[in-house]
């Protein structure tokens, strides 16, 4: 019950601060979503049972997927009225929480304790927050602010300079018909750095940046000493130290005159792990890749192959495709695979159909996914006291005290709201729950 009401007021202290930001998106004035899971069933119960499952596990995993399919969550949140939620079963609530906001307080109530309502004064929150600690934080960052401003065209002039120093290293640009992930390109440009020029090259730059001015002006006191230390570290390093070290970067770009389609590949070796940085752009779709493995894959496929074969190759991947709304996946390959995707598509009527899921195969549907709409508008009712026992509780309560203050309501939850909430499910699901009820008293162990 702690746990509980300590997310309770987390989730208060975060609606506070959402009332600052709709007045600075005062378009939206609210937020509405509905949601419910889907699952790839087969997948699923492999997973979750490792295999072949007894008659019993089986009725249990399909009473599982009979609730879950036919369970939604809808939420409207109003940052300045507060927020109202339901957990439906075919589109019946069964369940419900509701926190509103006014000036005095914000209050919880939820038919899961009927009869009791939380309340914790506004003044309450207010009196958690540091004060002091913020307006300390505050004239600080003011004070940097002019140090922050002149060192962002330093930086930016550093930037510049790195880029042209390095353009230098290019090897070799090329013209010709160039196929990289069905992607046709007309030029291919090379560029190579051994260890000695990319120390050289490093050397150079970041005393560059460490002795500027604008730049040391963000450095505490303290922390000069290092600062000067490390840097005479990297300038007694000799072309000797590091010419047999096997450290390389090369960098290749691929791109067309006539679009802005682009594919760059880095490499970087240390001289025992091999890095691979790539991304290609193609019209509105983006795919970032990461690869870290032993440099004895001197090779991207290889690599790539290495990975998906759950050797010790790590490999990132996002692809994100903007063509139709949102459209992100991440693969994950790190000896074993999961994957993740987001899609986000607009509909006619302006609100968003969404969904996340979670893959365990690559290239195959999730294995779970949760599925929705969500809409920036919310309708929020003004709350309505009732006949309702206010339990007042704020978050500088000491654990004893908020234990006495949370007794009648933990009372309520298990005298009149799980009742409520079994009631509602069996008006709604009559035979599954007889079977789940069933199964329980049959074994020790409800899977």
């Amino acid at each position: 019950m702690k746990k509980f009401v300590a997310m309770l007021l987390a989730l208060m202290l975060a609606l506070g601060c959402t009332s600052a930001m709709a007045e600075a998106i005062p378009e939206i004035s609210g937020i509405s979503v509905e949601a419910g899971i889907e699952l790839d069933k087969d997948l699923f119960s492999v997973m979750a049972l490792g295999g072949a499952a007894d008659e019993q596990t089986q009725q249990a995993m399909n009473l599982l997927f009979a609730f879950l399919d036919n369970l939604t969550i809808k939420g409207e949140v109003d940052p300045e009225k507060g927020l109202e939620g339901t957990i439906n079963l075919k589109g019946s609530p069964i369940a419900s929480l509701n926190m509103y906001i006014d000036e005095q307080n914000i209050t919880i109530v939820s038919d899961l304790f009927p009869n009791y309502a939380l309340s914790v004064p506004q003044a309450a929150l207010a009196a958690t927050a540091d004060e002091a600690f913020e307006e300390e934080m505050i004239a600080e960052l003011t004070a940097m602010m002019p140090q922050i401003e002149a060192v962002l065209p330093a930086m930016a002039n550093h930037f510049t300079a790195m880029l042209a120093d390095f353009q230098t290293s290019l090897e070799k640009a090329e013209t010709g018909n160039y196929t990289v992930n069905q992607t046709a390109f007309t030029h291919k440009d090379t560029y190579r750095m051994n260890a000695v020029q990319l120390m050289n090259f490093l050397k150079k730059h970041i005393t560059s940046i460490l002795t500027d001015s604008a730049v040391l002006n963000l450095v505490p006191a303290e922390m000069m000493g290092d600062l000067f230390s490390t840097l005479a570290e990297i300038n007694a390093t000799t072309d000797a130290d590091v010419t047999n070290s096997g450290v390389s970067l090369e960098v290749t770009e691929y791109y067309n005159d006539n679009n802005a389609d682009r594919h760059i590949v880095v490499r970087f070796c240390d001289g025992y792990d091999l890095m691979v940085i790539s991304m290609t752009s193609v019209g509105q779709k983006t795919v970032f890749s990461y690869m870290m493995g032993d440099n004895e894959y001197y090779s991207d496929i290889l690599m790539r192959k290495a990975a998906m074969e759950g050797n010790d190759v790590v490999l990132l991947e996002c692809t994100l495709n903007m063509e139709n709304g949102l459209d992100m996946m991440i693969d994950v390959y790190a000896q074993t695979y999961i994957g993740i995707s987001f899609q986000g598509t607009p509909q006619a009527d302006g609100s968003i159909a969404f969904q996340y899921g979670v893959h365990m195969i690559s290239g195959y549907k999730p294995m779970m996914a949760v599925k929705g709409t969500i809409s920036l508008t919310a309708d929020v009712a003004p709350y309505v006291p009732g006949n309702k026992t206010v339990i007042t509780i704020d978050p500088t309560m000491n654990e004893e005290d908020l234990e006495k203050a949370m007794a009648n309501l933990e009372n309520d939850l298990a005298a009149f709201g799980l009742n409520s909430l079994i009631t509602n499910i069996a008006t709604i699901m009559p035979d599954e729950l007889t079977q789940l009820f069933t199964m329980a008293s049959e074994s020790n162990t409800l899977y």
